[in-house]
């Protein structure tokens, strides 16, 4: 918005919140502030590229300002690319990738791709429901928690919380946090904060949801033993991995022609903390993985004059420390309030070590635009 008002001669500032936006405009004649009041949505990679296309058309004067506002307005009518039924499909393989991740075995991945189904479905249900959409995290981790007590009490002892965490894993608000720290980091301190107690409550309804579902299987079957994992062979993670990617295309709404980047920053990112745990540790690699998954969005985007989130997303999905917040608020549910406290400051010192790897990519490779 600052680049466009000074290719059109005004004198604009802007303060953007996640649910609003400030502007200033002098003209000349005088400053004139207004105010438009927005609501957070999900990322849609697609019309992000096609916004930012009529962005460059306007920037270099192929087409005026009154146009650009126009096609805008077209994009945002832009119906759903993917059908409901591969959206569904995608979470519930993303859900039973990231068992693998967390060191579940073949029972862990079945049960977790049909919880994760389940957890698609619902996406679907809560769609056209806007007035339901702030206890969607709660009833998400409620049902999931019921799910993993009842497989694990008709099919045998299971890994229940290697269940848990991989059918929330995409509503798990790691990503928030990551975006929040970012902010936070960069003088943006109003939405760092306001997006940094989003993804808490959000932490907390998934808590209290996981604490009350469990406590009615407690009531339901009683005390379950959970089974040692028993995890895949390390063959499986190249398969994980390149079906995770896939279905971020679909999740995040990205254009089908992106589906080899998508993928590649999948391997990039996965592989990379891998390496970097092996380096330096757990925490500081996840640092050195954000800078690669950081350089390589960035050199994407300088050389096709995209925006970088088409690799950030995805590629930091696999880095984001979603899953030691929800460890932390499962132990601080359970009153195990010392290690609940250290699992949260494990969670922190990853967030910091990752936006760190992207402070220092933005100076190995600086970025041409903030997309």
């Amino acid at each position: 918005m600052t680049q466009i008002s000074a290719r059109l001669g005004y004198v604009c500032e802007f303060f953007v919140i996640p649910t609003g936006i400030f502007g200033s405009l002098n003209n000349g004649a005088g400053k004139e502030t207004f105010f438009i009041r927005v609501q957070p949505g999900e990322a849609d990679l697609e019309k992000q590229c096609r916004v930012d296309e009529i962005v460059n058309r306007v920037m270099d004067g192929q087409v005026t300002p009154q146009e650009g506002a126009s096609q805008v307005q077209d994009v945002a009518k832009l119906p759903a690319r993917y059908p409901a039924w591969l959206v569904v499909f995608s979470f519930g393989l993303v859900s039973g990738s990231a068992s693998r991740f967390f060191g579940g075995g073949i029972r862990e991945a079945l049960t977790s791709t049909v919880m994760g189904l389940v957890m698609g479905l619902l996406v679907i249900a809560f769609a056209n429901r806007p007035k339901l959409t702030r206890l969607f995290p709660l009833l998400a981790a409620f049902l999931s928690a019921i799910m993993a007590g009842g497989s694990n009490y008709l099919f045998g002892s299971l890994a229940v919380n290697v269940c848990l965490i991989s059918s929330l894993i995409v509503f798990v608000p790691g990503l928030t946090i990551t975006i929040a720290m970012t902010e936070l980091g960069t003088g943006h301190l109003v939405s760092g904060t306001a997006r940094f107690s989003q993804a808490l409550i959000t932490f907390l309804l998934i808590g209290f949801g996981v604490a009350l579902g469990t406590h009615l299987n407690g009531l339901a079957f009683g005390a379950l033993p959970q089974e040692v994992l028993q995890p895949l062979p390390p063959g499986y993670d190249i398969v994980c991995v390149l079906v995770a990617g896939m279905c971020f295309v679909v999740l995040f709404k990205a254009l089908p022609k992106d589906f080899i980047w998508i993928v590649a920053i999948s391997f990039i990112s996965y592989f990379g903390a891998r390496f970097g745990a092996m380096l330096m540790g757990p925490e500081l690699g996840v640092s050195l993985a954000a800078l690669t998954v950081g350089s390589c969005a960035n050199l994407f985007a300088r050389y096709f004059n995209r925006p970088a989130s088409i690799l950030l997303l995805p590629g930091l999905l696999l880095l984001v420390p979603g899953s030691i917040g929800f460890q932390s608020i499962s132990l601080l549910m359970e009153q195990d309030v010392i290690v609940g406290m250290q699992t949260a400051f494990r969670m922190f010192i990853v967030a910091v070590a990752l936006v760190s790897g992207l402070f220092l990519s933005a100076v190995l490779v600086p970025p041409r635009k903030a997309l």
